[in-house]
Protein backbone atom coordinates (compact mmCIF):
# COMPACT_ATOMS: atom_id res chain seq x y z
CA UNK A 1 0.00 0.00 0.00
CA UNK A 2 1.42 3.34 -0.96
CA UNK A 3 1.56 6.38 1.25
CA UNK A 4 -1.11 8.88 0.38
CA UNK A 5 -4.75 8.31 -0.40
CA UNK A 6 -5.97 4.84 -1.22
CA UNK A 7 -9.22 4.10 -3.03
CA UNK A 8 -11.21 0.90 -2.79
CA UNK A 9 -14.42 0.62 -4.74
CA UNK A 10 -17.19 -1.85 -4.09
CA UNK A 11 -20.57 -2.05 -5.75
CA UNK A 12 -23.76 -2.41 -3.77
CA UNK A 13 -26.83 -2.94 -5.97
CA UNK A 14 -27.51 0.37 -7.78
CA UNK A 15 -25.19 2.48 -5.62
CA UNK A 16 -21.42 2.53 -5.61
CA UNK A 17 -19.58 3.14 -2.35
CA UNK A 18 -16.02 4.48 -2.16
CA UNK A 19 -13.80 3.92 0.87
CA UNK A 20 -11.01 6.44 1.22
CA UNK A 21 -8.27 5.77 3.79
CA UNK A 22 -6.37 9.07 4.19
CA UNK A 23 -2.73 8.86 5.03
CA UNK A 24 -1.31 12.42 5.35
CA UNK A 25 -2.02 14.34 8.54
CA UNK A 26 -2.91 18.05 8.38
CA UNK A 27 -3.20 18.01 4.56
CA UNK A 28 -6.60 18.60 3.00
CA UNK A 29 -7.80 15.57 1.05
CA UNK A 30 -9.37 16.43 -2.28
CA UNK A 31 -11.56 13.75 -3.74
CA UNK A 32 -13.06 14.07 -7.16
CA UNK A 33 -15.28 11.23 -8.31
CA UNK A 34 -16.47 10.94 -11.90
CA UNK A 35 -18.78 8.31 -13.42
CA UNK A 36 -19.93 8.01 -17.01
CA UNK A 37 -22.97 5.75 -17.28
CA UNK A 38 -24.86 4.70 -20.38
CA UNK A 39 -28.17 2.95 -19.75
CA UNK A 40 -30.03 1.67 -22.78
CA UNK A 41 -32.95 -0.61 -23.58
CA UNK A 42 -32.86 -2.39 -26.95
CA UNK A 43 -33.02 0.32 -29.57
CA UNK A 44 -33.82 3.05 -27.03
CA UNK A 45 -31.37 5.55 -25.48
CA UNK A 46 -32.42 6.38 -21.92
CA UNK A 47 -31.47 9.86 -20.53
CA UNK A 48 -29.53 9.79 -17.28
CA UNK A 49 -27.93 12.02 -14.67
CA UNK A 50 -24.61 11.21 -12.98
CA UNK A 51 -24.20 12.70 -9.50
CA UNK A 52 -20.94 12.60 -7.52
CA UNK A 53 -19.65 14.35 -4.43
CA UNK A 54 -16.77 16.84 -4.60
CA UNK A 55 -15.42 17.77 -1.21
CA UNK A 56 -12.39 18.53 0.96
CA UNK A 57 -11.52 17.31 4.45
CA UNK A 58 -8.90 18.71 6.82
CA UNK A 59 -7.14 17.31 8.66
CA UNK A 60 -7.26 13.77 7.29
CA UNK A 61 -6.12 12.21 10.58
CA UNK A 62 -7.20 13.08 14.11
CA UNK A 63 -4.52 13.16 16.84
CA UNK A 64 -5.65 13.64 20.43
CA UNK A 65 -2.65 14.29 22.67
CA UNK A 66 -2.70 13.55 26.42
CA UNK A 67 -5.12 15.93 28.09
CA UNK A 68 -6.61 17.04 24.75
CA UNK A 69 -10.28 16.18 24.72
CA UNK A 70 -11.34 17.28 21.22
CA UNK A 71 -10.26 18.27 17.72
CA UNK A 72 -12.11 19.94 14.88
CA UNK A 73 -12.54 18.61 11.33
CA UNK A 74 -13.51 20.92 8.50
CA UNK A 75 -15.60 19.35 5.74
CA UNK A 76 -15.94 21.41 2.57
CA UNK A 77 -18.47 20.89 -0.22
CA UNK A 78 -17.35 21.99 -3.69
CA UNK A 79 -20.59 20.94 -5.37
CA UNK A 80 -23.60 23.17 -5.96
CA UNK A 81 -25.91 20.67 -4.29
CA UNK A 82 -26.30 20.14 -0.56
CA UNK A 83 -24.56 17.03 0.82
CA UNK A 84 -25.26 15.19 4.09
CA UNK A 85 -23.17 12.60 5.92
CA UNK A 86 -24.00 10.24 8.77
CA UNK A 87 -21.12 9.76 11.22
CA UNK A 88 -20.23 6.73 13.31
CA UNK A 89 -17.00 5.26 14.68
CA UNK A 90 -15.40 2.02 15.83
CA UNK A 91 -12.38 1.00 17.88
CA UNK A 92 -9.58 -0.12 15.56
CA UNK A 93 -6.98 -2.79 16.25
CA UNK A 94 -5.03 -5.41 14.32
CA UNK A 95 -4.95 -9.18 14.85
CA UNK A 96 -1.83 -11.36 14.85
CA UNK A 97 -1.92 -11.57 11.05
CA UNK A 98 -2.13 -7.79 10.64
CA UNK A 99 -5.80 -7.79 9.62
CA UNK A 100 -7.98 -4.85 10.68
CA UNK A 101 -10.52 -5.46 13.42
CA UNK A 102 -13.22 -2.81 13.93
CA UNK A 103 -15.21 -3.12 17.15
CA UNK A 104 -18.03 -1.18 18.80
CA UNK A 105 -16.90 1.41 21.31
CA UNK A 106 -18.20 4.21 23.55
CA UNK A 107 -14.87 6.04 23.85
CA UNK A 108 -15.44 8.92 21.42
CA UNK A 109 -17.92 11.75 20.99
CA UNK A 110 -18.87 12.93 17.48
CA UNK A 111 -20.84 16.12 16.97
CA UNK A 112 -22.95 16.34 14.97
CA UNK A 113 -23.70 12.74 14.08
CA UNK A 114 -25.48 13.85 10.92
CA UNK A 115 -23.77 16.78 9.21
CA UNK A 116 -25.22 18.70 6.29
CA UNK A 117 -22.91 20.81 4.13
CA UNK A 118 -24.56 23.44 1.92
CA UNK A 119 -23.56 23.76 -1.70
CA UNK A 120 -20.13 25.42 -1.96
CA UNK A 121 -20.10 25.64 1.82
CA UNK A 122 -18.33 24.15 4.83
CA UNK A 123 -19.27 22.34 8.03
CA UNK A 124 -17.45 21.78 11.31
CA UNK A 125 -17.22 18.36 12.97
CA UNK A 126 -16.00 17.97 16.53
CA UNK A 127 -14.23 14.76 17.55
CA UNK A 128 -13.78 14.23 21.30
CA UNK A 129 -12.58 11.45 23.57
CA UNK A 130 -13.72 10.26 26.99
CA UNK A 131 -10.24 8.75 27.51
CA UNK A 132 -7.85 11.69 27.27
CA UNK A 133 -5.12 9.85 29.23
CA UNK A 134 -4.39 6.30 28.08
CA UNK A 135 -1.66 3.80 28.99
CA UNK A 136 -1.20 2.79 25.34
CA UNK A 137 -2.08 4.62 22.14
CA UNK A 138 -5.65 3.80 21.12
CA UNK A 139 -6.89 3.89 17.53
CA UNK A 140 -10.36 4.41 16.08
CA UNK A 141 -11.89 4.96 12.65
CA UNK A 142 -14.66 7.45 11.96
CA UNK A 143 -17.01 6.32 9.19
CA UNK A 144 -18.59 9.17 7.24
CA UNK A 145 -21.36 7.82 5.00
CA UNK A 146 -22.96 10.14 2.48
CA UNK A 147 -26.76 10.05 2.60
CA UNK A 148 -28.91 9.94 -0.54
CA UNK A 149 -30.23 13.33 -1.58
CA UNK A 150 -33.13 14.50 -3.70
CA UNK A 151 -32.80 14.34 -7.49
CA UNK A 152 -33.34 17.58 -9.30
CA UNK A 153 -33.53 16.28 -12.88
CA UNK A 154 -35.60 13.97 -15.01
CA UNK A 155 -34.63 10.59 -16.37
CA UNK A 156 -32.49 7.88 -14.84
CA UNK A 157 -30.05 9.00 -12.12
CA UNK A 158 -26.84 7.23 -11.11
CA UNK A 159 -25.85 8.49 -7.65
CA UNK A 160 -22.34 8.06 -6.29
CA UNK A 161 -22.46 7.74 -2.49
CA UNK A 162 -19.17 8.49 -0.80
CA UNK A 163 -17.87 6.75 2.32
CA UNK A 164 -14.90 8.19 4.20
CA UNK A 165 -12.89 6.36 6.83
CA UNK A 166 -10.89 8.78 9.00
CA UNK A 167 -8.32 7.46 11.52
CA UNK A 168 -8.29 8.78 15.10
CA UNK A 169 -5.37 8.28 17.49
CA UNK A 170 -5.58 8.94 21.23
CA UNK A 171 -1.90 9.27 22.05
CA UNK A 172 0.41 8.84 25.03
CA UNK A 173 3.02 11.30 26.26
CA UNK A 174 6.32 11.35 24.40
CA UNK A 175 5.15 8.74 21.91
CA UNK A 176 7.96 7.12 19.93
CA UNK A 177 7.92 4.89 16.88
CA UNK A 178 10.04 1.73 17.08
CA UNK A 179 10.04 -1.12 14.56
CA UNK A 180 11.54 -4.60 14.58
CA UNK A 181 12.17 -7.04 11.73
CA UNK A 182 11.88 -10.76 12.39
CA UNK A 183 12.18 -14.16 10.74
CA UNK A 184 13.20 -13.25 7.17
CA UNK A 185 12.75 -16.16 4.75
CA UNK A 186 14.32 -16.09 1.29
CA UNK A 187 13.20 -18.40 -1.50
CA UNK A 188 14.33 -18.78 -5.07
CA UNK A 189 12.02 -16.00 -6.22
CA UNK A 190 10.59 -14.31 -3.12
CA UNK A 191 11.46 -12.76 0.23
CA UNK A 192 9.19 -12.64 3.28
CA UNK A 193 9.89 -10.69 6.47
CA UNK A 194 7.95 -9.84 9.60
CA UNK A 195 7.58 -6.22 10.78
CA UNK A 196 6.47 -5.43 14.34
CA UNK A 197 5.63 -2.08 15.92
CA UNK A 198 7.30 -2.24 19.34
CA UNK A 199 7.00 1.51 19.98
CA UNK A 200 4.31 3.71 21.48
CA UNK A 201 2.89 5.34 18.33
CA UNK A 202 1.51 4.06 15.02
CA UNK A 203 3.36 3.75 11.73
CA UNK A 204 1.59 5.50 8.86
CA UNK A 205 1.59 3.86 5.40
CA UNK A 206 4.90 4.26 3.64
CA UNK A 207 6.90 2.84 0.76
CA UNK A 208 10.00 1.55 2.55
CA UNK A 209 13.29 0.82 0.79
CA UNK A 210 14.13 -2.89 0.92
CA UNK A 211 17.88 -3.63 0.80
CA UNK A 212 19.48 -7.09 0.72
CA UNK A 213 23.22 -7.28 1.53
CA UNK A 214 25.84 -10.01 1.68
CA UNK A 215 28.20 -10.63 4.60
CA UNK A 216 30.61 -7.93 3.43
CA UNK A 217 27.86 -5.31 3.26
CA UNK A 218 27.64 -5.30 -0.53
CA UNK A 219 24.16 -4.50 -1.80
CA UNK A 220 22.78 -7.47 -3.72
CA UNK A 221 19.26 -6.20 -4.31
CA UNK A 222 17.11 -3.10 -3.75
CA UNK A 223 13.37 -2.73 -4.08
CA UNK A 224 10.37 -0.83 -2.74
CA UNK A 225 8.21 -2.51 -0.09
CA UNK A 226 4.81 -0.99 0.64
CA UNK A 227 4.09 -1.04 4.38
CA UNK A 228 0.50 -0.19 5.42
CA UNK A 229 -0.69 1.18 8.77
CA UNK A 230 0.95 -0.65 11.67
CA UNK A 231 -0.65 0.03 15.04
CA UNK A 232 1.13 -0.16 18.37
CA UNK A 233 1.95 -3.78 19.25
CA UNK A 234 0.79 -5.07 15.86
CA UNK A 235 2.80 -7.07 13.37
CA UNK A 236 2.68 -7.84 9.65
CA UNK A 237 4.31 -10.34 7.35
CA UNK A 238 5.27 -8.78 4.02
CA UNK A 239 6.57 -10.35 0.82
CA UNK A 240 8.30 -9.15 -2.36
CA UNK A 241 9.71 -10.85 -5.47
CA UNK A 242 13.42 -11.63 -5.31
CA UNK A 243 15.86 -12.48 -8.13
CA UNK A 244 17.03 -16.09 -7.91
CA UNK A 245 20.70 -14.99 -7.91
CA UNK A 246 20.29 -13.11 -4.60
CA UNK A 247 19.12 -15.88 -2.28
CA UNK A 248 22.33 -17.84 -1.62
CA UNK A 249 24.53 -14.91 -0.61
CA UNK A 250 21.97 -12.81 1.29
CA UNK A 251 23.01 -12.17 4.89
CA UNK A 252 21.22 -9.01 6.05
CA UNK A 253 17.79 -7.51 5.29
CA UNK A 254 17.27 -3.77 5.84
CA UNK A 255 14.20 -1.58 5.60
CA UNK A 256 14.61 2.20 5.29
CA UNK A 257 11.62 4.38 6.22
CA UNK A 258 12.31 7.87 4.88
CA UNK A 259 9.16 9.53 6.22
CA UNK A 260 9.38 7.82 9.62
CA UNK A 261 13.17 8.40 9.69
CA UNK A 262 13.89 4.84 10.71
CA UNK A 263 16.30 2.13 9.55
CA UNK A 264 15.88 -1.45 10.80
CA UNK A 265 17.85 -4.57 9.90
CA UNK A 266 17.77 -8.29 10.63
CA UNK A 267 20.27 -11.08 9.81
CA UNK A 268 19.29 -14.02 7.62
CA UNK A 269 20.06 -17.38 9.20
CA UNK A 270 21.15 -20.23 6.92
CA UNK A 271 18.03 -22.28 7.64
CA UNK A 272 15.85 -19.48 6.23
CA UNK A 273 17.61 -19.38 2.84
CA UNK A 274 15.41 -21.76 0.88
CA UNK A 275 17.06 -21.18 -2.46
CA UNK A 276 16.26 -24.52 -4.08
CA UNK A 277 18.26 -26.09 -6.88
Amino acid sequence: MQAGRQLIARQRSAAVTYLIAPTRAAIAARVRLLVLALLAAPGVLVPFTALAAQFTLAPTRVHLAPGQVAQTLLLGNEDDREVSFELSYQHWRMDDAGQWLLEDSDDLILHPQIVTVPGNGRAVIRVGTLRSNVAQEEAYRIQMQELPGELGSQGVAVTMLTRLSVPVFVQVRKAQLALELADPVLGADRIAVGVRNSGSRYLSPEDARLIVRDGAGTVLHEDTLGVPYLLVGAQLRLTRPLPATVCRNAQVITLLFAEAKLEVSVPVVAANRQCGG
